[in-house]
């Protein structure tokens, strides 16, 4: 199976389905899921890309240390691609119970807070010609918010 990176070129999409998306555009979706760090690292580098932009709301993670914010940070400028946190507007809060849904995310969307998170994200882009990893936990990015902000970006920006 072939996919585009971001600079338009196919390639070998990744073994496993779900994980990663590189749609026709130049901005992509990863989950950092239960990966090693230098894996993530290297689908980054093969889809060209220079910032990644982490959407979790709480960017840190018992089981996955190399994931945490600080170490992920340190991880990326090591190979030379930026980090931004925008996780306080577009990370999926919790509802009234302290749960995180898809749905709760789709009405969070309507919100002014997550309208600034992604004309935040869009700055970032314009500023990185597009060349941004938006990052969360979940593997499978059917399962994950993010494919809600990647859904608006390509509205927003007549890329679907």
């Amino acid at each position: 199976m072939k996919s585009l990176t971001a600079k338009g070129k196919t390639k070998d999409a990744p073994a496993q389905a779900g994980l990663f998306s590189a749609p026709a555009e130049s901005f992509i979706g990863i989950g950092t899921s239960n990966k090693p760090i230098e894996k993530y690292i290297q689908e980054l580098k093969d889809a060209n890309i220079r910032v990644v932009v982490d959407v979790r709301g709480a960017p840190f993670s018992r089981f996955y240390p190399q994931f945490n914010r600080d170490s992920l940070r340190q991880s990326l400028k090591q190979a030379g691609i930026n980090y931004v946190w925008l996780g306080d507007s577009l990370g999926n809060p919790k509802d009234a119970q302290g749960q995180r849904s898809l749905e709760g995310f789709r009405d969070y969307m309507k919100t002014d807070d997550y309208k600034r998170g992604l004309a935040e994200l869009e700055n970032v882009m314009d500023e990185n010609e597009d060349s941004i990893a938006i990052t969360c936990a979940e593997g499978a990015e059917s399962e994950c918010h993010r494919k809600f902000i990647l859904e608006d970006l390509r509205k927003r920006r007549g890329k679907e």
